[in-house]
């Protein structure tokens, strides 16, 4: 089982797909917190979860939703 940690998402969405996508991340039950943003991302989100969960368990549930980048930054700390 892997350790869990914690990772912030920078998520660039398509035009007028930020509430779309606000509702897909807030709906994971890992997902601490998601705003939208202003700059070269529309929203951050922080999750909790297993190590080699964060990456696919987010982009299945945003594959559609109207994002068109996500970056991980996974934190030092759990």
């Amino acid at each position: 089982m892997d350790a869990t940690i914690t990772a912030y998402l920078l998520i660039q969405t398509g035009v007028g797909a930020v509430e779309e996508v606000l509702g897909t991340v807030v709906a994971d039950p890992g997902v601490s917190w998601a705003d939208p943003v202003t700059g070269p991302y529309d929203m951050v989100a922080a999750i909790s979860a297993p190590l080699g969960e964060v990456i696919p368990r987010l982009q299945d549930k945003l594959s559609g939703s109207g994002a068109v980048r996500t970056v991980t930054c996974p934190t030092p700390h759990g």
